[in-house]
């Protein structure tokens, strides 16, 4: 049966990279090197006017039924009580079992769907009992519907524009790395205006487990867990029907890479002094080249079993006898035939790579005030995602930090060592918030395929 092919968005020629606003905040998917391709579903962006889901047959299960009421009791905001009236004791919940908790799991998440497709979309969306009342007339089980002349008699029955035909739901718990709840499944859509071309593509939704800092208990329920995964799935599948875009680590299967992250060994000094500011390059050494353990990328919805460690991808690199910053270029560009050849080797689909590229340092040391001498240093880091099969970007980000430290108000520093190790420690900081930021940005790019 056919399904829909990845295409890409077309080439960026003005070499800069471009920014999509989304609620006040930046999300980058353009290319440093003057590329920008995102993951397409081939399929026409014609507004929907009406669509019918349909779902997998499901048992009767009176327990799931009265966890799903629940849930939309509590939806609701509660009215407010007399003064003096208790509010009502909630009745304790029925305990389920993991296959009830994915039936319960499909049931929200349908609810989601269909109440997104509304507000999103726009569209109407047939109900529930007509959809299975029209499919008992026309003698269409679940199975039947895998034949696109089946699915185009239903959608003209209920006068639909669409049938998203849904399936192969597994609700996963995550235990180590990204401690998280994961809802995967795939979506099967049939359009009007394109009958026997059926498109597929994989829906992902994911709830992390939180604790409190003081107390050490999760601070959700299973049940919102499975809420907030559920709902973060039906979002991500309105933004691909609204867009035709898809996260690229949410199919399948899909294997990632992670590099060493490189940063220089020296860094410039900026001094202020009474004949003014000096610039001296190089002028201050030491610094770690790598910093790997301060950038960590949640994933999700990958696994760690599908993730490359960096000290796997550190081998392949002295195989080759190669560093991690022989993967960029000078103007701190991914060198995408060198990524793509160490993807391939380590078998994996995606690789994310990170570097510090210029870190500088100011200081007054010359001239220490009342309040101490004053520190600023600043980081810049670069981050992307190279997809190993055609070498393509499909995100990159640059931020640049500041940050100040001040020392000890007590005369300055008294000593040419102490000054140096202050600013070896400003730098430091600068270095671990500009990666810090880098990994919110790319977060930020991931959760705007699900909103």
């Amino acid at each position: 049966m056919p399904t829909g092919n990845v295409n890409s968005l077309q080439r960026d020629s003005s070499m800069r990279a471009c920014f999509v606003r989304n609620k006040g905040r930046n999300l980058s998917f353009a290319l440093l090197c003057g590329f920008a391709f995102l993951p397409i579903i081939a399929f026409s962006q014609t507004p929907l006017r009406r669509i019918v889901i349909v779902a997998p047959p499901q048992s009767p299960d009176l327990q799931v039924e009265a966890v799903y009421r629940e849930t939309k009791i509590n939806r609701k905001r509660p009215a407010k009580l007399p003064k003096g009236q208790k509010p009502a004791v909630t009745p304790s919940l029925p305990v389920l079992n993991e296959k009830q908790w994915e039936t319960l799991a499909t049931r929200l998440y349908f609810g989601s769907l269909r109440d997104r497709a509304r507000t999103r979309l726009k569209a109407g969306v047939a109900s529930e009992e007509d959809t299975l009342q029209k499919r008992s007339e026309l003698a269409l089980s679940f199975e039947a519907l895998e034949k696109s002349a089946n699915v185009t008699s239903l959608m003209n029955s209920l006068k639909g524009d669409a049938v998203l035909i849904l399936g192969n739901f597994h609700l996963a718990k995550r235990q180590v790395g990204d401690r998280s709840l994961l809802f995967t499944g795939e979506l099967r859509i049939d359009k009007k205006e394109n009958p026997g071309a059926p498109t597929r593509f994989p829906i992902a939704g994911y709830a992390r487990f939180e604790r409190s800092l003081i107390t050490g208990d999760a601070t959700k329920s299973k049940l919102q867990l499975v809420r907030e995964a559920t709902r973060s799935a039906a979002f991500g599948t309105i933004h691909t029907l609204k867009t035709g875009q898809i996260f690229p680590l949410s199919a399948p299967g899909t294997r990632v890479a992670l590099c060493p992250t490189p940063s220089p060994r020296i860094a410039d000094r900026l001094r202020f002094n009474r004949e003014g500011r000096t610039s001296e390059l190089g002028a201050l050494s030491g610094m770690t080249p790598d910093v790997s353990a301060l950038f960590v990328p949640s994933l999700l919805p990958i696994g760690r079993t599908a993730t490359q460690s960096v000290e796997t991808v550190r081998r392949a690199l002295d195989a080759r006898h190669w560093t991690s910053s022989d993967l960029w270029d000078t103007s701190n560009r991914p060198i995408r035939l060198r990524v793509q050849e160490v993807g391939k080797t380590l078998e994996v689909d995606y690789v994310m790579m990170a570097r510090i590229g210029q870190i500088e340092v100011d200081g007054d040391a010359l001239m220490p005030s009342l309040e101490g001498v004053l520190f600023e240093g600043r980081a810049e880091a670069v981050g992307a995602l190279v997809r190993v099969s055609d070498g393509v970007i499909v995100w990159t980000d640059r931020v640049v930090t500041s940050l100040s430290v001040r020392s000890s108000p007590k005369g300055g520093l008294a000593q040419k060592t102490d000054y140096i190790a202050l600013e070896r420690k400003t730098l430091r900081d600068a270095i671990r918030f500009a990666l810090l930021q880098l990994t919110r940005r790319f977060n930020e790019y991931r959760d705007g395929f699900s909103e």
